[in-house]
């Protein structure tokens, strides 16, 4: 056998350094005190906000929370536009859709959970079924696969929920704690508290569907990087140069790996041995010092030990 040069993988770094840019990019807000959405002004001036507060606690005296319906009246106009309503349609909304007293609160957070669980529920699950191909073993992978399964179903969805005003009942009624009130605060709440908190964490101010949809692309391009990290244990060599893996095994990187490490618990032949082989592959993942030639690739026999190939 003649030992090859050998080129380490690095794990495409540039590409990883850059996903999280996109993300972290798409998906921020810095809270209540913007009165942007995603570049769009509010249409709802403080003064109807201040009045549209009062004509509520105007309405229902003994309001359980004033405080907390502020803040929900304050964080529904940050994000509302003028084609979502004029500011007398802001104050009209607000006084007919406020929950307020506890009994209503909770009927209305039932009713939204069940909704939202539904609906993203099934986006998940077409999710899942187009990214199939990618996730599973199967036929070789075409461009198809890669388009279907970067498409993300709920793309539209967020903004539906604030055309047809969902979206501002539950902001009006679950209104949006930043990371340090939820420090600050939530050792002293209940389940309950908690769950309302997590509602109220929707529908922040969201970028609109072509920037989730580059967040999907680009998540999607991080996926199929990964659901083609295979191993080919069959061509793995132990320090005497024996192969003790079938030799059509084929593990994805890093679960199939441990699935593979946790069967050789068992009073199996070479188990301890096939162990310690695995554990130096994934080190070799893990430190990024594997040779690019033995990834999802078997014309290349690998003794992990030395961190040498040769032509299989």
């Amino acid at each position: 056998m003649v030992i090859l040069g050998v080129k380490y993988c690095n794990m495409n770094k540039r590409f990883f350094l850059y996903l999280p840019a996109i993300i972290i990019g798409a998906i921020s807000c810095d809270g209540p005190a913007k009165t942007t959405n995603v570049g769009d002004m509010s249409n709802i001036s403080e003064k109807v906000v201040n009045s549209t507060i009062e004509k509520i606690r105007d309405s229902v005296p003994d309001i359980f929370s004033p405080e907390l319906m502020a803040t929900g009246v304050k964080q529904a106009a940050q994000q509302w536009k003028s084609e979502f309503g004029s500011e007398k349609d802001f104050t009209a909304f607000c006084i007919e859709n406020y929950a307020s007293s506890p009994e209503k609160r909770r009927e209305l957070f039932d009713k939204l959970s069940v909704a939202f669980e539904s609906v993203w529920g099934e986006y998940n699950k077409m999710s899942v079924k187009l990214k199939m191909p990618l996730h599973l073993d199967g036929k070789p992978l075409t461009s198809v696969d890669y388009i279907l399964g970067a498409y993300d179903p709920s793309g539209h969805v967020t903004e539906d929920f604030y055309s047809n005003k969902i979206a501002f009942i539950t902001i009006l009624n679950f209104p949006f704690y930043t990371l340090e009130e939820k420090d600050s605060l939530g050792s002293g709440w209940s389940r309950l508290d908690w769950a309302y908190a997590r509602m109220g964490d929707i529908f922040t101010p969201k970028p609109p569907a072509a920037v989730k949809q580059l967040v999907a692309d680009a998540e999607m391009r991080a996926e199929s990087y990964i659901a083609e990290y295979n191993i080919m244990m069959g061509h793995l060599l132990n320090e005497k140069g024996e192969k003790l893996f079938p030799q059509e095994m084929k593990l994805l990187s890093h679960w199939n790996l441990r699935d593979e490490l946790k069967s050789n618990y068992a009073p199996v032949p070479n188990n301890i041995e096939k162990q310690k082989m695995i554990y130096k592959v994934m080190l070799h993942i893990v430190e990024q010092t594997i040779p690019e030639q033995v990834i999802n690739n078997s014309d290349y026999d690998w003794n992990p030990y030395t961190n040498t190939i040769a032509k299989g």
